[in-house]
């Protein structure tokens, strides 16, 4: 479910941010040989249903021959295919969020912890070749809607997306929290990049990594915390989309395929997709 949850959601953000309309991609997609209706394909782009395989990529080919990426109008951005094999296929190189490569690296067990302690130095250059750490840059780009749309979706007191450096967090685009640097040592995104999954803290006072943290006692005294890792162009975990509350929440398992598919959106902007 993951690989086509990103799928979906990134073929419909493309589609809805370039406005390429689903009567146009339902007629393209058509042309090629789809068999769903244009109400399916509608709902589909909108995130209200979910289709086969062959389906989307159909329908990712005819999003992407009216992006007729690569263009400047898309910064060669492309819908994601079920497979690399696919990909190459259409015409495309393999992309980061191709569904092989989802399965690599966004879909993991959700136990799964992997330190980065020994890879810091890999890492910090990771960082540091995202480019992300220059405020031009990171303004430049179409972050700060996503942490927007993440905050919308889950009606949380506040959405980032953190940079972790090497003694502290940085937070280049945010809707609802502060965007000051915080010591590494208390970054609860500092936790998180030790995942390669959505890390979950329901309540911050119930976790002994977190009760004593001074932004849980103190201002802005969170109690939830959520987070996806954000990956750099060396493939390092670099930073985390993230939300937070300031009560306990649970967090199901469709909350952490939509923060995931959020995180991939990111991903996108953060990494262009290869191509060769």
């Amino acid at each position: 479910m993951g690989s086509a949850d990103v799928q979906q959601g990134v073929t419909a953000d493309l589609a809805a941010r370039f406005g390429v309309q689903p009567e146009r991609v339902h007629s393209v997609y058509r042309q090629s040989g789809g068999m769903c209706s244009l109400g399916e394909v509608s709902a589909y782009l909108l995130d209200g249903g979910m289709l086969t395989s062959l389906q989307r990529d159909l329908v990712s080919d005819a999003v992407n021959e009216l992006l007729n990426v690569p263009y400047p109008r898309s910064a060669g951005q492309r819908a994601p295919y079920t497979h690399h094999d696919v990909a190459a296929a259409a015409g495309y190189g393999p992309s980061e969020l191709d569904g092989d490569h989802v399965d690599r690296r966004l879909r993991r067990p959700t136990s799964r912890e992997v330190p980065v302690h020994g890879r810091e130095p890999a890492r910090l250059e990771d960082l540091r070749a995202s480019n992300l750490l220059d405020p031009a840059v990171s303004r430049s780009m179409s972050l700060q809607r996503l942490p927007t749309m993440a905050r919308t979706y889950f009606g949380t007191m506040g959405s980032a997306l953190t940079l972790i450096d090497a003694d502290k967090q940085r937070t280049p685009v945010a809707d609802g929290v502060p965007t000051a640097d915080v010591p590494r040592d208390l970054s609860f995104c500092n936790a998180a990049i030790a995942f390669d999954t959505t890390m979950v803290v329901p309540d911050t006072r119930l976790d002994d990594r977190f009760r004593t943290n001074p932004y849980v006692v103190g201002a802005p005294r969170i109690r939830f915390y959520a987070g996806h890792p954000i990956n750099g162009p060396g493939g390092h975990r670099i930073g985390v989309l993230c939300l937070l509350y300031d009560t306990p929440h649970t967090f199901s398992s469709s909350d952490r395929r939509k923060l995931r598919t959020l995180a991939a959106l990111v991903q996108l902007e953060m990494v262009p997709p290869r191509t060769t």
